[in-house]
């Protein structure tokens, strides 16, 4: 069963060059597949899990190729905005798992990466109503229809995972 989601969108061109694997080099403690990642210790980037080994998926890629971005393009103009930044790159993350150590571990992933890439977490979709400094909620309209979704700064994420109704959107 397929877990939550997550997004670490992100601007450096250095960066940019880094693949999944590359990304997720000091996070994962194992790799099955290349696209497959296992996390069993989250305290060596800032995390509270030690234990069996939980499985991830993800992919690196620029936010202006049409194929591999999911999002559309009123979606990122409508972050620029909120944010005042224009992201060229985005780090997919997707839980393989549904448990709540698997919705943490996802936050806790997002946070670090979020933290190293100097980006926000896109929760790909509202998590919350409680107002909560440097999460924004962004609005845009796309094909007649209301969208919303939540993007975070690393403290955001932080506040986040300690609140009683915690969860990654699935």
């Amino acid at each position: 069963m397929a877990g939550p989601t997550a997004s670490v969108l992100f601007s450096d061109a250095q960066l940019a060059k880094l693949t999944w694997p590359d990304i997720m080099s000091d996070i994962a403690d194992g790799w099955p597949e290349p696209s497959l990642c296992h996390v069993a210790n989250s305290c060596k980037f800032g995390g509270t899990y030690i234990g069996e080994p939980r499985p991830f998926v993800g992919r690196v890629y620029r936010i202006d190729d049409a194929v591999a971005c999911a999002a559309s393009s009123e979606e990122i103009y409508a972050i620029k905005n909120s944010v005042g930044v224009t992201f060229t790159h985005c780090v997919e993350l997707g839980a393989m798992c549904n448990s709540p150590l698997d919705h943490r571990l996802l936050c806790e992933i997002a946070m670090f990466l979020a933290k190293r890439l100097n980006g926000y977490v896109d929760f790909n979709g509202v998590v919350t109503e409680t107002p909560c400094p440097g999460l924004l909620t962004v609005k845009w309209v796309e094909d007649g229809h209301d969208f919303s979704t939540q993007i975070g700064t690393p403290i955001a994420c932080d506040w986040w995972l300690v609140q009683n109704c915690f969860h990654m959107v699935k």
